[in-house]
């Protein structure tokens, strides 16, 4: 049920149009998805785990996902009988992934439906592998990829001449994955304090983060 405010779409509109700074969202949501979430042009897509890119005109596939995009399908086929029972839950195809929300499951424990996801992917351990993010588990493609490679990868894209200052905010386990590729070149900003964290510095919440892009804002226009 994420959505984006127009007051808050605004700022990050106004950010993102500043000649020094370039605005991206870097989400396990589907490229289609976030797009009808945030609907800005000049911003960087990071969906898929990283596994799409879309800058402007510059888009990019990892090409091992490509090839699991039918496997996948027939995985989350699958999966809605398996889990029909299990009320609740919402089974989401995102062609390069596949992502199991069980936040409202109410008959099933989720022990049960973790052992049941496992059972069916068994014979598919080479081509696909399961991560768990907040209340959701995903089904990837079976390779070394994650937010953070897809952080690097629209870096090179962008082929800057200078290496930018890279700042990111994140609240999910997923997340994880870029504060860890930042540390030693970039700002990693955890929303939510936790002790359990590759980042440096936290915001308490989604209220404070808005302030400190205000702030970030305030700055550069001096």
């Amino acid at each position: 049920m994420a959505i984006l405010p127009s007051n808050k779409r605004d700022l990050i509109e106004a950010l993102s149009e500043h000649p020094g700074v370039r605005v991206g969202f870097v989400t396990g949501r589907s490229l289609t998805d976030i797009w009808k979430l945030v609907r800005l042009e000049n911003v960087i897509y990071i969906a898929n785990h990283g596994l799409q890119i879309r800058a402007g005109k510059l888009s990019w596939i990892h090409p091992r996902a490509k090839r699991t995009a039918h496997l996948l399908s027939a995985v989350g086929q699958n999966l809605k009988e398996v889990l029909g029972q299990a009320n609740g839950v919402e089974i989401e195809d995102k062609v390069l992934t596949v992502s199991i929300h069980y936040r409202n499951m109410r008959n099933w424990p989720v022990a049960r439906l973790k052992e049941s996801i496992k059972k069916l992917l068994q014979p598919h351990q080479r081509e696909l592998k399961l991560s768990v993010g907040k209340k959701v588990i995903e089904i990837r493609p079976n390779i070394h990829w994650d937010k953070g490679l897809g952080v690097q990868k629209i870096v090179k894209m962008l082929k800057y001449t200078k290496p930018p200052l890279k700042i990111f905010l994140g609240d999910d386990v997923t997340d994880e994955d870029v504060f860890r590729v930042l540390k030693k070149d970039g700002i990693g900003i955890r929303v939510g304090r936790s002790l359990k964290t590759e980042a440096r510095y936290y915001l308490r919440n989604p209220k404070e983060v808005f302030e400190f892009l205000k702030l970030m804002g305030k700055s550069l226009s001096n």
